[in-house]
């Protein structure tokens, strides 16, 4: 099976299934004038702006525009994703149930004395847990600015080197930041990040700069919240940065080998479902050849 071609098919099906009859709400190219329409304040550079004049077919020199794209607020979607796992395991033969507990892990081991399987999905964290070359991830730290728009003042979300993105009417978030020097332990912290520290204070100060240069407006927003975030990033291939899943050693080297899930890196929320799919199908058969050839990785081999 090939990730790549099996991934398009399920998302040429979910966009099928997403359109309206009269397909009037696709994507759209849109002039510098109409994108304005629609972000006042935006600021198109004069390179932009001139080769806008210079074209015969102007249709994408200000914007892609999707007018059903949606800005997902990540807690509320895995609160609701969490909800909907509940729901699907009560309705299975008696007895069968979802839980959710919360534990601090240092010895997958022992995690066998309570379960038949494992499967680790614990993203910058899992080299807590595992060897690094075994889960070659890259860990990348970013902070995001959660802000507070003037009233109306932002509608549709602005995607680009820096995203503005409202979360609702009343908050909207902007970043990230790019630190590559992240390690478990900032994973740990992941999370409010502490604006007064020196660390916190240099990234509001970069963050307000790129958000300046995406949207100019935000120079008059309040900063609600600093946020801080690690993620793991997938080794580049031939066939570009895709997600690695299948079985692996634990640190400690004991005979057990937990599967896992990693290096999603900032599309979690586009190969998640399909990952835990292939995965949970691989558990259940013992059978890892469920899982893409180009994702799959086994650390016996």
């Amino acid at each position: 099976m090939d990730f790549r071609r099996a991934f398009n098919a399920r998302l040429v099906a979910d966009i099928e299934a997403f359109k309206d009859d009269d397909d009037d709400d696709g994507a759209t190219c849109l002039t510098t004038a109409e994108t304005l329409a629609l972000c006042p304040g935006l600021v198109f550079t004069e390179d932009v702006l001139e080769a806008e004049a210079r074209a015969d077919d102007v249709g994408c020199a200000g914007a892609l525009y999707m007018p059903r794209g949606v800005v997902v607020d990540a807690p509320r979607y895995l609160s609701a994703l969490w909800d909907a796992c509940s729901i699907v395991a009560s309705r299975g033969v008696a007895g069968t149930r979802a839980m959710f507990r919360t534990a601090t892990i240092d010895d997958v081991e022992a995690l066998y004395d309570e379960f038949d399987d494992v499967c680790l999905c614990c993203g910058a964290a899992v080299h807590a847990l595992v060897n690094a070359d075994d889960v070659p991830v890259q860990l990348q730290g970013g902070h995001v600015l959660v802000m507070k728009p003037d009233d109306g003042a932002l509608t549709t979300g602005i995607l680009g080197t820096t995203y503005v993105a409202p979360l609702g009417t009343s908050r909207a978030m902007v970043g990230p930041t790019k630190e590559y020097d992240a390690t478990v332990e900032d994973a740990r912290r992941a999370g409010v990040a502490d604006r007064a520290s020196t660390r916190g204070a240099r990234a509001e100060s970069a963050l307000r700069d790129l958000a300046l240069r995406a949207y100019a407006p935000t120079s008059s927003w309040d900063v609600v919240q600093l946020k801080y975030g690690v993620r793991a990033n997938p080794p580049r291939s031939p066939a570009g940065a895709l997600p690695l899943a299948g079985r692996t050693k634990t640190r400690a080297g004991g005979r057990r080998r937990p599967w896992f899930v990693a290096g999603l890196g900032a599309r979690g929320l586009v190969y998640h479902a399909l990952l835990a799919r292939w995965v949970a199908d691989a558990m259940l058969d013992d059978d890892i050849t469920a899982i893409p050839e180009d994702v799959r990785r086994d650390s016996a081999q």
